[in-house]
């Protein structure tokens, strides 16, 4: 392997590292979201839990 195709390889390495962290922040945003609004729904029988 050359110099340019191991840059390259570390370049996508890295940008496919900062992806994946932006999904689990992403995919944590997403479940602190649907857990905030569940709270604030009344539970079927009218009272909150």
């Amino acid at each position: 392997m050359d110099v340019s195709n191991r840059r390259l390889h570390v370049r996508l390495t890295q940008e496919a590292k900062i992806a994946s962290e932006f999904l689990l922040y992403q995919g944590n945003f997403r479940v602190c979201g649907i857990y905030q609004r569940s709270k604030r729904l009344p539970s079927r029988d009218g009272s909150r839990s």
